[in-house]
């Protein structure tokens, strides 16, 4: 059984979709449709049931309280693509549609269903509000030039569709698979993203399918939908859907070689901080993100000039290194959990690297992570982590810097803005951790200047920086 994002004929209670292929499409404004016509998940739970009575809340389980959302779309109102109420509206639009779209995954032998997926919190309702909000907060300012002819909620669609299903099959791996097995699932996962209508594998009847497999093949699903809605709307001779698919192989590969991280048995540690910075941190998805975008922006502006081109590269270029900045903040923040899972994430690899710790103290350090950490703040070895996660920030910002000026309709305010906003987004784990008092002062950089910046960062910690690779497909 093929599952796409919309059959070519509405189900019972469905509005007629669009003709495929129209990039200005404005059908989001019809009445949500009801699950798939194959479902067997009635709608009668009114707390994850889609529903165009109301505006889904951007509070709630797992999130921040509204009132931190509203205050930065106030401030996002100062740049002309961001408009608050531009904003909240194709938020909404893209949940709902979101929504809409899970509902309509098949409950049958292939596929594990929605209800299914979360009951179990491989699938949290926190992954789509999320990615919908902060998707709209790069693509608004992108499409600047193009927003008011283009559906960019269909845009956040594709980009919130991505990023949630790579965090199902994320979870899956981390709670039910081994190093091959998980693998072997990226390996799907990455032909979901690539492969137009996704169709699950596998050796053995699909009635005969474990549960884990059948959340495998829904989470490739919904990862797929991203390239569905690019087939549809972007001519397949898109200069920016060739990048998409190679940074969809890049993020792939580095997610197998994060694999690496677990210290084998024995204590051989095989993984350096070198081969971190090189190649564990293409793992991020913020290209593939940001990819997505400028797959829209070329079929929008009818094809690029050489001017344009640059410009994108150099967006592309502060996106790769913001996101790698991020690992480094969540490694700082999930050190001791990750000990007690037996991974050795950056922090500690840094601590290698400057001579103050050695695999014995490792293997002392995942009996005891509580004792570990504190001896590493003593050490210093949390500070360090954290200029270094300042210094891939910094560069993030200065990539972005050395496009001001340029003939583009990009709004590169708004976009600095944004990467500021997401860095404070991501160290919001920080409290919850106890990281409180480093977490405001974490915070408290966030909206320097690029020099007052580095000025906080040590040359130990600069030097690093030989190590440090931005994406390595360019434009040009």
């Amino acid at each position: 059984m093929t599952a796409t994002l919309a059959d070519d004929h509405p189900g019972p209670g469905e509005p007629k979709r669009s003709t495929p292929g129209t990039l200005y499409d404005t059908r989001l404004d019809q009445p949500l449709a009801t699950p798939y016509a194959g479902s067997r998940q009635p709608l009668t739970d009114r707390a994850t049931a889609p529903s165009h009575r109301r505006r889904p809340r951007l509070d709630g389980a797992g999130g921040l309280p509204a009132l931190p959302w509203l205050i930065t779309l106030r401030l996002m109102g100062r740049y002309p693509s961001t408009k608050p109420e531009l904003v909240r509206n194709g938020v909404f639009q893209t949940v709902n549609q979101f929504l809409s779209a899970l509902w309509r995954i098949p409950w049958d032998g292939a596929y594990a269903g929605y209800r299914d997926l979360v009951s179990t919190r491989m699938l949290k309702r926190k992954y789509y509000l999320y990615a919908s909000y902060l998707a709209g907060m790069t693509s608004y300012p992108i499409l600047r030039g193009f927003s008011g002819l283009m559906d960019v909620p269909k845009v956040m669609f594709a980009k919130a569709a991505a990023i949630t299903g790579m965090k199902v099959l994320d979870n899956l791996n981390d709670k039910f698979h081994s190093p091959r097995e998980a693998i072997r699932s990226l390996t799907k996962l990455q032909k979901a993203l690539t492969s137009p209508a996704y169709e699950p594998a596998g050796g053995c009847p699909l009635e005969e399918l474990a549960w884990v497999e059948r959340a495998e093949n829904s989470a490739c699903l919904i990862a797929g939908w991203a390239y569905e809605t690019l087939r549809r709307y972007v001519g397949e001779g898109s200069l920016m859907l060739g990048v998409y698919l190679s940074d969809v192989r890049r993020c792939i590969e580095g997610q197998m070689w994060s694999l690496d991280q677990r210290l084998r048995s024995g204590g051989d540690l095989r993984l350096t901080l070198e081969d971190y910075l090189e190649r564990i941190v293409q793992k991020e998805f913020g290209t593939l993100w940001v990819d997505i975008d400028f797959c829209f922006y070329e079929e929008a502006a009818g094809g690029l000039s050489g001017r344009q081109l640059s410009v994108l590269d150099g967006v592309r270029r502060s996106v790769n290194y913001f996101f790698q900045s991020s690992l480094v903040y969540d490694d700082i923040c999930d050190l001791e959990e990750d000990m007690r899972d037996g991974i050795v994430n950056s922090v500690v690899l840094l601590g290698v690297k400057e001579g103050l710790l050695s695999e014995k103290d490792l293997e002392e350090g995942f009996e005891d992570p509580s004792l570990f950490l504190e001896r590493l703040n003593r050490l210093g070895v949390i500070d360090d982590a954290l200029r270094l996660g300042d210094l891939l920030f910094l560069r993030s910002l200065q990539e972005l810097s050395l496009q001001r000026g340029a003939s583009c309709p990009i709004d590169l305010s708004a976009l600095d803005f944004s990467t500021r906003f997401l860095r404070l987004f991501v160290l919001r784990k920080w409290i919850r951790r106890g990281f409180g008092a480093r977490a405001l002062k974490a915070a408290a950089n966030t909206f320097r200047s690029p020099g007052e910046i580095e000025a906080f960062i040590p040359s130990r910690v600069r030097r690093l920086e030989k190590y440090m690779r931005t994406a390595p497909y360019p434009f040009i």
